[in-house]
């Protein structure tokens, strides 16, 4: 494959029925570990947050996702919703458009001759990488305006609780 011609290994097979994935280089079986991250929604003042428990994931699966195509694969998994879900259907469109699965025109598909097996690779040949889609999901994710979460919480704020302190409740306005 051009996977094996570039010096990278043959992608792992996946056993659905026990998370188990034997890789063909070692012939040895490995369980994922660790708990996945739950689906994003599009929630923008979420989206650090679930990023970090995604590369926690991914970080204990290494050895179960070796490849770049593969974390780039899982990683969209996880997306759900309207924004989000049409996020990561437009960003697999942008990655993986040589595919006559998401060509919508005859040229488009016949014009794929290339054999490449690495999906991570588009017809314009940029190669993408997870740390590259990363940032284009906090790009496309990240929070509002540090004035309107500003404002949000001054609407929202109580003075009860921890913030019960006057000098407490005051520093939580203070940029």
């Amino acid at each position: 494959s051009a996977t094996a011609a570039m010096g990278g290994a043959e992608p792992p097979t996946h056993n659905l029925e026990d998370n188990t994935r034997i890789t063909p280089r070692t012939n040895k079986a490995t369980k994922e570990r660790g708990a996945k991250p739950e689906k994003f929604t599009g929630a923008r003042s979420r989206a650090r947050e679930w990023l970090v428990k995604f590369d926690n994931y991914l970080r204990l699966n290494k050895d179960v996702y070796p490849m770049e195509d593969e974390k780039i694969a899982l990683f969209f998994t996880f997306f759900t919703g309207e924004e989000a879900g049409q996020w990561a259907r437009d960003m697999m469109m942008k990655i993986y458009q040589e595919d006559e699965e998401y060509s919508d025109s005859e040229e488009e598909s016949s014009d794929d001759s290339s054999g490449d097996e690495d999906s991570s690779v588009s017809k314009k040949g940029k190669q993408w990488t997870i740390k590259e889609v990363k940032r284009q999901f906090l790009r496309s994710f990240k929070p509002a305006s540090r004035k309107s979460q500003a404002q949000t919480k001054i609407e929202t704020i109580r003075m009860e609780g921890a913030l019960a302190d006057i000098d407490k409740y005051n520093s939580q306005f203070q940029l």
